[in-house]
């Protein structure tokens, strides 16, 4: 299962939003998190509910000097993002000031993982799922037992930019 929140779609959105909205504030990050998953309810033996669920939310944070506030959304259009952008700032400008000047974290290298995902198990959606537990559900019922639970499999995507220099998925 191919991810629809690859590294070049997410960054070319928040690339979109600090271009369009960094020059506003003195400091702007833009987070994403992506949430592709499939998840199975079991109820006495039997499938209940089988769905595969993908997700995505911004959060932009926007610095003015001691000021610092955050608004999010899951519009992930271009227009959705420059709102949330623009919301971010206004909420800022309008958030009482602290007592000390903020900023936003300096980039840091990090050691890639190439590694951290079971392409296996990452390949799981709710069709797999319900074929595999069918036959076990069967015979659990034919056996007189009632099974329930939950089956969740899934990815989540991480993603954060900033006009500090900080890219990284």
């Amino acid at each position: 299962m191919e991810s629809v929140f690859n590294q070049t779609w997410v960054s070319e959105r928040l690339q979109e939003v600090l271009k369009r909205c960094g020059s506003d504030a003195d400091g702007l990050e833009a987070s994403f998190l992506g949430s592709e998953a499939s998840y199975m309810r079991v109820a006495e033996t039997s499938i209940i509910q089988a769905s595969d669920i993908t997700r995505g939310r911004v959060s932009i944070r926007a610095v003015l000097g001691r000021r610092s506030a955050r608004a999010s959304t899951t519009d992930l259009s271009a227009t959705g993002l420059k709102r949330c952008a623009d919301r971010a700032i206004l909420n800022a400008r309008e958030t009482p000031p602290g007592e000390h000047e903020l900023s936003l974290p300096q980039p840091v290298a990090l050691e890639k993982s190439e590694d951290a995902l079971d392409p296996a198990t990452r390949a799981l959606d709710s069709t797999t799922k319900q074929n595999w537990l069918a036959p076990a559900l069967a015979a659990h019922s034919a056996d007189g037992l009632a099974l329930a639970g939950r089956f969740h499999t899934g990815t989540a995507t991480f993603a954060v930019q900033s006009t500090t220099g900080v890219h990284a998925f």
